[in-house]
């Protein structure tokens, strides 16, 4: 299985992140997508909402759609970055 792994702030998260990840789906590029939310420890960015807020807009973004997950692993109280994610993957 080929999983995609879409990271970003999602702050918040809105339809054109539905629809990449819709098209990576459908174009075959891969066989899942998963969003990954930015924790809040983020250092490039300190105006982020709530973790648990975008993690739940992007429960709601991505309900009822097989193809489509998401993946709290970065969401911790201290910075992750992206090679320990996609270790984690």
């Amino acid at each position: 299985m080929k999983i995609g792994v879409f990271g970003g702030s999602f702050n918040p998260p809105h339809k054109m992140h539905l629809n990449i990840g819709l098209d990576l789906v459908n174009k075959q590029y891969v066989d899942k997508v998963v969003y990954v939310p930015t924790g809040s420890k983020y250092k490039y960015k300190n105006n982020l909402l709530p973790d648990k807020n975008r993690l739940e807009m992007l429960n709601i973004l991505t309900k009822n759609q097989e193809y489509l997950g998401v993946n709290d692993c970065e969401l911790k109280d201290e910075v992750v970055y992206t090679c320990e994610t996609l270790a984690y993957f």
